[in-house]
Order: C-alpha cells, then structure tokens, then sequence
C-alpha cells in the first residue's frame, strides 16, 4: 500500500465539495469515492490499480498451465494450482482489509457502519473485475470431478416437478412455476463480479422462497398470521426446497462461483445471515452432487 498525505488529499477533497447544506453525509462519501477511484493520480487508485495488475500476473501464468497441460498432465497439476489459489484468495482477503484501514485512516467519516458499507461496495464493484473470471476458471478445473456431476444431473432433472421431490411437503406445491423470484435470483449471482452483490443476492434467495409461500397463500385466501405461520419453515423444510430451487434454476456455474466466494469473503463477514445463507446453498450444491454420484432418482426418498 502506499505512503499517504492525509492532510493533502483530504483537504483538496474538502475544497472540492459543494457547499450547501442540503448535502449529506452519504453523498459526500460518494463523492469522495468518485474522486479517489476516478483520478489516476491518487494513490489509492494507484494502489487498487498495482494490486489488480499482480493479482492477475499471479493467476494468469496458472490458467495458461491449465489449458496446455493434457489429461494425464492436469492431474497432477490439481494439487499445485489448489495451494497457489488457497495463497492468492487469502491474499486477496488480507489486502483489502488493510486498504480499508488506509483508506479510513485517510477519510475518517467512513469510520461508521455506513461509511464502510459504502466503501466495500465500491471496493468489490471496483476490485474484481480484471481478474474474476480467471479465479472462477481455475477454480471450475480444482472441481472439476464435482462440476460435472452436477451438471449431468441437472441437465438430467431441471424439468422435473416438484411433485416428484418427495421430502418437499405438499403446502409447500405452489402451482406450476413456483419459486421463480429465487431461481431469478440465483441466476443473478453469476453476471456480477461483485462478491458483495453475490451475497446479498444470496439471502434474498431464502428471503424470496418464504415469501413466494406467503404471497401464495394470501392469494388464495389465507389471512396474514396464516400465510406468514407456513411462510416460517425450519432447515428440514428450507433444504429440500433449496435443492429443488437450485435444480431448476440449473446454473452448474454456482459451484464455482460460491466457493470462490466463500474463500475471498473474511471470516468476520460469514458470521451473520449472508454466511448462513452462503453455506446452506453450498450444502444443498453438495446434497445434489452427492445424489449425481450416487445415481439417485429425484422421486427417491431423500437423506436430507
């Protein structure tokens, strides 16, 4: 990270903002985002910049090896590629854990719940982009064996209904195309390249199964205390739906995509619901995988 001027950059941002009073502590933020990010001579731009550029020289070299390596060749290269992705998403997590404590020192009104929301939007809007796709592709080669698993059986059963889902309960039957908010949502989470958009589409994803029930049954007649009584489902009742959910969307990319996601994201931020929501499709991901393996039916009793 590089040496900073506070006192410099600090005060040529304050010159620069508007002087009304109707401004507010938000749009100041944005504005100093907007300048810190958008001019090419401030050094923390600088910095984002050379941190992109070596993040993407470490993968690069990785990914070229993947590709001319022959079957019998990829095979041994598992391990190495594995171990040099473990070292570079941890890097990836301590970076910019200490850019945010520079860039705090150097703004101090972003030293707030808002203030730093604001920040780590910017930062994985901003960070990401030039090198996700190579993270995404390497890692698809560590889990190869599991990628195709789940994409032979979803191919094999994203057209079955949910009538054939046996674990699923009948009150959970919601017509002919239920759920479709989630797999929606789902979809989603593979066109961004912001881990932090990736998460929040994540909760949506349980919030929008409940809701689907609610709404379903307010429609059909049920009171408020009714339809929100069946919308409030346990893991026993949520699992079988978010397998279902995760089929139909049939999205074999989301593998990939949320184990990268698990790894760059800090322990800190898995604490709360978007970790919850990240390990409960992870495990739903590997309850498919597993029925993949095994060669089960999706009409066969389930272990879930």
């Amino acid at each position: 990270l590089p040496e900073v001027d506070k006192k410099q950059w600090y005060q040529r941002r304050v010159r620069a903002w508007p002087s009304t009073e109707e401004e507010g502590e938000t749009n100041k933020m944005q504005h100093i985002l907007a300048w810190c990010f958008g001019e090419s001579s401030h050094p923390m731009n600088k910095a984002v910049g050379e941190a992109q550029f070596n993040f993407y020289n470490r993968l690069a070299p990785l990914s070229k090896k993947m590709y001319l390596a022959t079957a019998e060749e990829r095979e041994a290269l598992m391990p190495g590629i594995e171990a040099e992705l473990e070292a570079i998403t941890g890097d990836i997590t301590v970076y910019l854990k200490h850019l945010t404590a520079v860039f705090i020192k150097l703004y101090p009104m972003f030293n707030c719940e808002t203030g730093e929301m604001i920040l780590q939007t910017k930062l994985n809007d901003l960070f990401f982009k030039p090198f996700l796709q190579l993270l995404i592709e390497l890692y698809s080669f560590v889990l190869s064996e599991s990628l195709t698993l789940l994409k032979a059986h979803l191919a094999e059963h994203a057209g079955d209904d949910i009538t054939m889902y046996s674990d699923i309960k009948k009150k959970y039957h919601l017509g002919e195309d239920p759920y479709r908010p989630a797999i929606s949502a789902l979809l989603e989470i593979t066109e961004t390249s912001s881990p932090l958009k990736k998460l929040a589409l994540l909760v949506n994803f349980g919030q929008l199964i409940s809701s689907s029930v609610k709404d379903h049954y307010l429609e059909k007649g049920s009171s408020q205390e009714e339809a929100v009584d069946v919308s409030c489902m346990g893991a026993d009742d949520m699992m079988p739906l978010a397998v279902y959910v995760i089929t139909r969307a049939n999205q074999p990319e989301l593998l990939t995509e949320l184990q990268v996601l698990f790894d760059i994201t800090p322990e800190d931020d898995l604490m709360g619901s978007e970790g919850y929501c990240l390990t409960t499709v992870q495990y739903a991901i590997g309850c498919i995988i597993e029925q993949g393996r095994a060669g089960t039916p999706q009409d066969r009793e389930s272990d879930l």
